[in-house]
């Protein structure tokens, strides 16, 4: 498998007890100058998952690592996204408690191919291509390497794992791509979809570096408002302010909004009255005044 790198520093880790996530502590836990915090979430979907959270606390206290888990009962029916949003939830909780660096997860190239197939299947924007990567608080160092890589470093270490029972299951839309369509494709297919996410990636990481510098030059940011000159606003293509927006917005609340609602955020901030407000879901809102865009904490704003 391909070795990796990582800065020292502390890290919360992600494990499940997955061969993918075991794979990874494994390997970090062993880096010089890395300190490990192992985050566990049992989403309470399966009725052995408790099984899991007990192998990946024995590995911890086997190897002396801080060990942390939450349950979460959700139930047999809850969807991906909602696993997914709660999840996440917890580890950004764990890594504010040990003001750790970043969060680490274990996703693979694999990975990467089925989200990317995943996100045009359901319509996604050109984002969608390249929603799987390193970003902010969250690192992801195995994207470089395959599942069999993985797979192969598990069993030369003698690495304990479990199966996720879940994962066969082919109404789950990520299982039935990694069932029944990837294994019919060619690896010269796969290996060329692989390359085009990665370009993918690497574009989407220029354009966000641009749109950074442009914020820094013309914005004015704080942990959770956004002012924005209203004139560079209006200047700009509707694509390119779309994509100003939702990186301000990610900015501002952590995360990105639906495709729509930052588009009429676009058009809203470039036709509106001066004092007009459009909601922006539940917790932000956005304001325009004569020669500003403001981008804040909602205040019990009726639309």
């Amino acid at each position: 498998m391909k070795q990796i790198s990582l800065p020292a520093g502390r890290y919360v880790v992600a494990v499940s007890g997955g061969v993918d996530s075991m794979v990874l502590l494994d390997v970090v836990r062993q880096m010089p100058g890395v300190f490990v915090v192992v985050a566990h979430v049992d989403h309470g979907i399966r009725a052995d998952s408790h099984k899991d959270r007990k192998l990946v606390a024995s590995v911890c206290m086997s190897h002396n690592v801080q060990f942390e888990y939450t349950e979460l009962h959700l139930g047999p029916g809850a969807s991906e996204e909602m696993a997914r949003t709660e999840r996440y939830k917890f580890l950004r909780h764990i890594k504010e408690r040990y003001t750790a660096d970043a969060i680490l997860t274990a996703h693979h190239s694999d990975d990467l191919t089925e989200t990317a197939l995943i996100n045009l299947i359901r319509g996604t924007g050109w984002r969608g291509l390249s929603s799987l990567r390193s970003i902010n608080d969250i690192s992801r160092p195995f994207l470089d390497i395959s599942k069999a890589e993985i797979i192969a470093y598990a069993r030369k270490h003698s690495i304990v794992w479990r199966e996720d029972s879940t994962n066969t299951n082919p109404a789950y839309l990520r299982n039935a791509l990694r069932l029944r369509v990837l294994p019919q494709a060619s690896p010269e297919l796969l290996a060329q979809l692989r390359k085009i996410i990665v370009r993918q990636n690497q574009l989407a990481l220029q354009i966000d570096t641009e749109i950074l510098l442009w914020l820094q030059k013309n914005a004015t940011l704080t942990k959770n408002t956004a002012i924005l000159p209203r004139h560079h606003v209006i200047m700009l293509p509707q694509h390119v302010a779309h994509e100003l927006f939702q990186s301000v917005l990610r900015h501002v609340s952590g995360k990105s909004l639906p495709r729509p609602l930052v588009e009429r955020a676009t058009l809203f901030s470039k036709v509106a009255k001066d004092g007009k407000i459009m909601p922006l879901g539940n917790y932000l809102q956005l304001r325009v005044v004569r020669r500003e865009v403001i981008v804040e904490p909602r205040e019990n704003v009726v639309s």
